[in-house]
């Protein structure tokens, strides 16, 4: 029988990477460390940091130290993001440096999905949002998944703001599908049917934009609530169909491509939008349609 006040394996494994993360270990030159004022001489502070000796730091470094301790109560309070370095990696996450602090940020809270490669972020500068602090900041739980979220959201907010039936906007191709394309349009992403691509008949969605393509739509729908979003591409193009009468005169001779056949005809391709059949009975004797 399962006992409910038993630790489950993820928090076993998140406490003792969060426990290894906070290990003292023997100090070495440029390692972030934590610390008790023991006294102060002058100008001098003797600082308890877990060795066999205090430490002795600047006393004009204090208030400086005091201001930043200050800010991270206040940005832990008001869930404010704070800069922080990613120094090390352990079994459960990674070590950060904020504000001459040693924070713990795991491993699923680095990225909003699981990383690909986990050193890819050591060395870098990111926004993180603290998660847990304790009273004496002796141990920092962050987050840079939230602060990603947040951004997320934030932009899609900014992006539907803009967005409204017959509006023109600008966006991304971000994938292509069989069925149309999908538009990034900074924040959240819109759908160009395949039959709002282009006035052409018969073309692929492949064959008349490729992913990263920077594109111009007329929003067709736009429901926040089911967060969709139609576009079309095809209402921006100059409509094919209003030169046909002044190009094509009945009578006249013209050059075209055969965009495709069928059992009682061919099609001819006269402009892009614009076919012409030449039914079966109109083909030139031993013509064939196979």
């Amino acid at each position: 029988m399962s006992n409910e006040n038993n630790p489950t394996d993820t928090d076993q494994s998140f406490a003792e990477a969060l426990a290894q993360s906070f290990q003292q270990d023997e100090l070495e030159i440029g390692q972030l460390v934590t610390g008790t004022i023991m006294a102060v001489h002058g100008d001098i502070a003797l600082v308890a940091v877990g060795g066999k000796s205090e430490a002795g730091m600047d006393r004009t470094e204090l208030g400086e130290l005091r201001r930043e301790r200050e800010a991270l109560r206040g940005a832990y309070d008001n869930a404010v993001p704070v800069e922080g370095k990613v120094t090390g990696r352990n079994k459960g996450g990674y070590d950060v440096s904020i504000a001459g602090l040693r924070a713990f940020c795991p491993m699923s809270q680095i990225d909003l999905g699981f990383p690909r490669n986990v050193d890819a972020y050591l060395g870098k500068t990111f926004l993180f949002r603290i998660t847990e602090l304790a009273d004496d900041l002796a141990s920092l739980v962050i987050s840079r998944a939230q602060v990603l979220k947040d951004e997320r959201e934030a932009a899609a907010g900014a992006a539907w703001s803009r967005i409204a039936v017959g509006a023109e906007i600008e966006g991304t191709v971000k994938s292509i599908r069989d069925f149309g394309v999908f538009v990034d349009l900074g924040g959240v992403d819109g759908m160009v049917h395949i039959s709002e691509l282009s006035h052409r008949v018969g073309v692929r969605p492949s064959q008349v934009v490729k992913i990263g393509d920077s594109v111009r739509a007329k929003v067709l729908e736009a429901d926040r609530g089911k967060g969709r979003i139609a576009l079309s591409m095809k209402a921006l193009e100059p409509d094919p169909w209003t030169e046909v009468a002044g190009r094509f005169p009945s009578g006249a001779t013209f050059d075209g491509t055969v965009a495709r056949k069928t059992e009682f005809g061919v099609f001819v391709e006269l402009l892009p939008g614009v076919d012409g059949l030449i039914h079966v009975s109109q083909l030139p004797p031993g013509m064939k349609l196979d």
